[in-house]
């Protein structure tokens, strides 16, 4: 990039309200000030990379082969905790009827997904929305992040299909406090049939209890607990 082209996407960034603050919020990070600084830890452990045929997109990869199985294969079935963190949570008919059933056999389960306000896709939300009541009747908690841009303009508003600027995009689930999947699987129908996913399970004690003690005290802290 020529020198011109850097003044010209700087000075954009200086008159671009929301680039200045993603920007700012970048350069007062505690985890990129780590990184530039190399200060941070290591957390070597097994990984297993799990992802969908391209044929999928036309129809013509093996169903035993789809992501989702790949993904129950590999990592089973929780015995004592799950704790899910998904961007876009639909869970459908069978979806929901696998959380219940966890939850009788005693597994303690925690999710987290976009609310209403700061969703970017509403339309995904009333999938969600209508599955709220059997999982809460499991004894599953329900967490729903707020935006957390209050003082945004009504130009930032999300649309049927627009974005808020302030929405959850993680897709990720810590299971047993001792394994735990980051991926682009957003555990909706699309994701299931349509879409190319891929994702990474990890077999590190120390980082699923992280996503675990998240439920304990950032979480409930910028999320509304629904009951």
């Amino acid at each position: 990039m020529k020198l011109a082209e850097v003044a010209s996407a700087a000075a954009r960034v200086k008159h671009d309200p929301a680039a200045l603050a993603y920007t700012t919020a970048v350069r007062d990070s505690p985890f990129v000030n780590a990184l530039i600084e190399r200060r941070l830890g290591f957390e070597w452990a097994l990984t297993h990379m799990i992802s969908d045929d391209p044929a999928k997109g036309l129809g013509r990869a093996p169903p035993g082969k789809l992501f989702h199985e790949q993904l129950r294969e590999i990592i089973g079935e929780p015995v004592s905790d799950l704790e899910l963190v998904a961007s876009y949570f639909v869970p459908g008919d069978n979806g929901t009827d696998s959380f219940v059933s966890m939850a009788k056999r005693g597994v303690r389960t925690k999710i987290l997904t976009n609310s209403l306000e700061a969703s970017d896709v509403p339309a995904v939300y009333s999938g969600f929305a209508r599955r709220r009541k059997p999982l809460l009747k499991a004894g599953i908690k329900l967490y729903e992040m707020r935006r957390l841009s209050p003082d945004s303009g009504e130009s930032d508003l999300a649309g049927p299909l627009g974005s808020s600027g302030s929405s959850l995009h993680a897709k990720t689930f810590s299971m047993d406090r001792s394994r735990f999947f980051v991926g682009s699987f957003n555990f909706d129908p699309r994701s299931r049939k349509l879409n190319t996913e891929l994702g990474f399970v990890i077999d590190s004690p120390v980082l699923a209890q992280k996503i675990e003690a998240a439920f304990h005290e950032a979480i409930p802290a910028n999320s509304y607990e629904v009951h």
